[in-house]
């Protein structure tokens, strides 16, 4: 338990949680999304964290679960909670399948791009 009086839980076994959070600079209007992913024992597993440029806070929020399903993914984790506080009253569990949907199939096949260029 930390000094805010927040614990950390492990996801069921199988799955993989990430906690992750999407921040927005509403003077400068600029915003970055992070996260980290961690198995059912609690290990550490992937991080990440990027600029996402000019924003409002809700879209930050939105960037950072397509991030984290886009990472997820990527690492063949198909079974996915994530973890914001700004969904602390409506936890998110994630099933990705054998095969993305056409949603998440585009967020990687756009993130290939972003890379590149």
């Amino acid at each position: 338990m930390d000094s805010f009086g927040w614990k950390w839980s492990c996801p069921l076994r199988g799955w993989v949680k990430a906690n992750a959070n999407g921040a927005c600079n509403v003077g400068m209007s600029k915003a970055a999304v992070g996260g980290v992913i961690r198995n059912e024992h609690g290990n550490w597993l992937f991080d990440f964290a990027r600029s996402i440029g000019v924003c409002w806070s809700l879209l930050a929020e939105v960037q950072t679960v397509r991030n984290v399903l886009v990472h997820a993914w990527r690492l063949r984790f198909r079974f996915v909670e994530v973890e914001m506080d700004s969904l602390e009253d409506c936890p998110m569990g994630v099933r990705l399948f054998e095969s993305p949907p056409d949603d998440i199939n585009h967020l990687v096949l756009q993130e290939k791009l972003d890379d590149v260029g």
